[in-house]
């Protein structure tokens, strides 16, 4: 059954989103134009963002006024021409200067492969009944609709265990899986730029109450996707990594810590496949305090 929901832009025209059970239909009407495209759902990019845009209505009704004032200092007759002229011209900077300052908030989609932007979704349509379905069927479309999953995944060294969350969950399961471990464990951190630069640093001993404490606070830039890998290990035994593609993968004996994800709500799901984007969204353009955040976390566990 299809659902649909109407963004109203004002001057700038019309969007409707239709939601269907494997994808969303995107209809925008504006003067002169109707753009309709779908998108399924499992090649939208579930790391979703935001951001801030200012509000263009305001500059179309600064140039409405402008025009209205222009022609009506032409017309012949008119007194007050200067005067209108004079009120259409401060009535115009008004609506400049709300332009600089009112921004609106917008959930960005994504393409899967690409990062280009696909659509885009204001705050109030992305609260509305329809709207959520759609964020929600985005984030988990390759888990089945359920938003903790965990699968066995194999690779070419052989098996892994892959949990796929919302931040806050997997962060949580990570801290779990840490007192699973012996006291002493190696660390390796993977900084991600661009696509495919990366630079490795590591330490192959480090006490466990330090790895706990350095997660927590450095977990600002541990947690932005597509920036960092942080890897917890023992030689030969298993390899635990709070992955940049938002999942938690362990590597090696993966057994004993099964039960730490069920405990925490996590469902097996052998329909599950962890999707990695080729392209990421934030490497390209990371926090101003990002490359000092990365430094004090390699001093704090004399990374190396």
């Amino acid at each position: 059954m299809r659902q649909s929901v109407v963004q109203l832009e004002g001057l700038s025209g019309q969007t409707r989103f239709t939601l269907t059970d494997r994808e969303v239909t995107v209809e925008t009407r504006r003067p002169f134009v109707v753009q309709r495209a779908s998108y399924p759902f499992d090649t939208i990019d579930r790391n979703l963002g935001s951001e801030e845009r200012p509000h263009w209505g305001y500059v179309y009704l600064a140039a409405a006024l402008l025009l209205a004032a222009g022609l009506g200092s032409t017309v012949e007759g008119v007194r007050s021409a200067p005067g209108l002229l004079l009120a259409g011209c401060a009535l115009s900077a008004a609506a400049l200067v709300c332009f600089l300052l009112h921004r609106r908030r917008r959930t960005v989609f994504r393409n899967y492969f690409t990062s280009a932007r696909l659509f885009e979704m204001t705050a109030s349509v992305a609260a509305t009944p329809v709207g959520r379905q759609i964020v929600h069927r985005v984030l988990y479309a390759d888990s089945g609709g359920l938003p903790q999953v965990f699968n066995y995944v194999d690779y070419d060294g052989g098996r892994k265990m892959v949990c796929a969350a919302e931040p806050a969950a997997l962060e949580k399961l990570f801290l779990g899986l840490l007192q699973a471990i012996p006291d002493e464990v190696g660390v390796a951190l993977v900084v991600v730029r661009g696509d495919r630069d990366e630079v490795e640093y590591g330490n192959t001993r480090v006490r466990r109450d330090r790895v706990r404490g350095a997660f927590e606070e450095y977990r600002d830039i541990l947690t932005l996707d597509g920036m960092a890998d942080f890897c917890i290990y023992k030689d030969g035994d298993f390899e635990i990594v709070f992955d940049n593609h938002h999942v938690v993968e362990v590597f090696g004996r993966y057994e004993p810590f099964v039960p730490i994800a069920e405990a925490q709500g996590f469902v097996l799901n052998r329909a599950y496949t962890p999707r990695y984007l080729h392209y990421h969204v934030h490497s390209v353009n990371p926090p101003e305090n990002f490359d000092e955040r990365v430094e004090q976390l390699k001093w704090n566990l004399q990374l190396r």
